[in-house]
């Protein structure tokens, strides 16, 4: 309100106008999750940073993460991370992670359980929550109804249902997290995203290897021009500010075959 009040830009004052409502929203869903958490605590925005220098080499590698909320419980530090969004372009999946893409969450899991920011860390899930999401409108639900199914963290969560109670208490219809319900049976749902303690140890090995092959190709001076094809897509080049002046020709090409998550981690 302070920040409105202040601009002078009518542009930007039309768009605080616009966008006022959903961030009410977003707050007010903010503040709902915690009736269904133990995870009482919360960091924000702080930067990690891993060490790998060998004598030869100066090399660190350096992370920002938005929101960690947690709780010590008998000495271990339950916790799950939160990457805010703006928008919902960016998709949460694991897929092709072997290769390098969709590597911000599992990032941000290696950066704790790599360095000391807690001390007995056990994650529970890793989300994007995706603030400004374009709902999807169904009949059969209320506008209100699809805004707040769209504002849910959309990630990966712990199949252990002892664990998953800490972080969601509604997690057999969940209130908090998209697609995380349990059956008649009680077992997870075929759209459930959910990892065991071993996989988010899997996640955080690809990445270190990952890093570790970075540094070799840097320390070599390797940037060789050669973007990534999946099924015929261009997965290298969706962010980078310099394609207009890029030389990378089309025997640059890297044709790679799809990789799901449950493949990589070997899960059913």
């Amino acid at each position: 309100q302070e920040k409105l009040a202040s601009l002078d830009n009518d542009i930007l004052k039309h768009y605080f106008t616009k966008l006022w409502p959903d961030f009410l929203t977003a707050l007010e869903f903010i503040d709902k999750m915690s009736e269904y958490t133990l995870l009482s605590k919360e960091k924000h925005e702080n930067e990690v940073t891993i060490d790998f220098s060998d004598g030869k080499w100066n090399k660190i590698f350096t992370g920002f993460i938005d929101k960690i909320i947690y709780e010590q419980i008998d000495g271990v530090d339950y916790l799950a991370i939160i990457d805010y969004k703006t928008g919902n372009t960016q998709s949460s999946s694991l897929d092709n992670v072997i290769y390098g893409f969709n590597l911000q969450l599992p990032v941000y899991a290696y950066l704790i359980l790599r360095s000391k920011l807690f001390d007995n860390p056990q994650i529970l899930g890793t989300y994007l929550h995706y603030i400004y999401a374009e709902p999807k409108l169904d009949k059969n639900k209320s506008v209100e109804e699809a805004k707040w199914n769209a504002l849910k963290l959309d990630g990966y969560s712990i199949n252990d249902k002892n664990l998953l109670k800490i972080l969601d208490a509604s997690f057999a219809d969940s209130k908090m997290i998209k697609s995380l319900k349990t059956k008649t049976d009680g077992e997870f749902g075929a759209n459930a995203r959910v990892l065991s303690k071993d996989d988010f140890i899997k996640l955080v090995n690809i990445v270190d290897k990952l890093l570790l092959d970075a540094f070799a190709l840097i320390e070599e001076g390797n940037f060789k021009i050669n973007p990534k094809y999946i099924n015929q897509k261009n997965n290298s080049c969706t962010y980078c500010h310099y394609q207009d002046i890029c030389y990378k020709r089309y025997d640059n090409k890297v044709d790679l075959k799809e990789q799901k998550i449950k493949d990589i981690l070997g899960g059913e």
